[in-house]
């Protein structure tokens, strides 16, 4: 940023909001608070739709339908490349969803676990010759049993608390 945009921002922000309120102490949220709320400051289109665009697809994410006891994501996507080369992330409802873009989705989504994995491998490695020789930390990658744990318990209508994992990576 500029010395001049700077500037910009100190006589169009935050002197006025000394005017209103005082100086004394305050946090720059503060400002960014009156500033939003007094219609002085509005982010460029281009930050409002990438905000607005992360809150759909962690909205469209975590929806979910109840199924045979199962919690079924109802919205999915995919990648596709636009003719510019640029990538875009487009979207479809389980429901209506073509068989091809519903196989598409579920491989992304299944490289992304893959590569999760692979991470972790990476970690344990690490970890196990770095800081841990003497005693190794082992971890298995089949999830075969963990799925059949959490389908075990859906059929006996136990719940798994999978809900309150979350992703952190």
């Amino acid at each position: 940023m500029s010395n001049t945009y700077n500037k910009n921002v100190i006589d169009r922000l935050v002197k006025p909001f000394r005017e209103v309120h005082g100086d004394g102490e305050f946090s720059h949220q503060q400002i960014a608070a009156w500033a939003i709320q007094n219609g002085l400051w509005k982010p460029a289109m281009k930050s409002q739709i990438a905000l607005l665009s992360g809150e759909l697809s962690s909205a469209m994410q975590s929806e979910r339908k109840e199924y045979k006891g199962l919690k079924v994501r109802q919205y999915h996507c995919v990648r596709r490349a636009l003719d510019d080369g640029m990538m875009q992330t487009v979207w479809a409802h389980i429901d209506v969803a073509t068989p091809g873009f519903m196989e598409q989705s579920f491989a992304r989504r299944r490289q992304s676990i893959a590569a999760k994995a692979y991470q972790l491998h990476s970690d344990i490695i690490y970890w196990n010759d770095e800081k841990n020789p003497a005693a190794p930390l082992q971890m298995l990658f089949d999830f075969t049993d963990d799925i059949a744990d959490r389908d075990h318990a859906r059929e006996s209508g136990e719940d798994f608390g999978d809900e309150d994992i979350q992703d952190l990576d």
